[in-house]
């Protein structure tokens, strides 16, 4: 976990650096640190532009680009997918319902050929109910 964790981070750390030196590129104040003082400046300084800039490039990447890919698949979707399911279904409206209706008249014959035998079923629960706490 922790080592995920540092590998998170590091990761973090040049996807911040990575994007605050696109930046900088193209406004041409590209500068190479001669110390590693300058070094830690610089990472600062591109961390706390990532923290302000990050956030609202994301935003708008996904605003933009990836809604939009999104609710194309969807309409496709819709469109090519779920017309064709809806002609199924009309399709074997019918036949679901005759099946239905066959399955439900069978579940009411074995009610009534098996409702003699429940009562009996029942009776005998509730006695091996009672000798469980009478033998206690």
């Amino acid at each position: 976990m922790k080592n995920k964790l540092f590998i998170f981070l590091i990761s973090l750390i040049v996807v911040f650096s990575s994007f605050i030196f696109i930046v900088k590129a193209e406004e041409g104040k590209v500068e190479v640190p001669e110390t590693v003082g300058g070094a830690k400046e610089v990472l600062m300084n591109m961390i706390k532009v990532g923290r302000e800039q990050l956030p609202q490039s994301i935003k708008s990447m996904w605003d933009e680009e990836v809604l939009p890919v999104w609710g194309r698949m969807l309409d496709w979707f819709k469109v090519n997918i779920g017309s064709k399911v809806g002609e199924i279904i009309k399709q074997r409206e019918p036949e679901v319902k005759q099946d239905f209706e066959e399955e439900k008249g069978e579940m009411a014959q074995d009610i009534k050929k098996e409702a003699p035998n429940f009562s009996q079923y029942l009776k005998t629960f509730w006695q091996e109910i009672k000798n469980l706490f009478s033998n206690n």
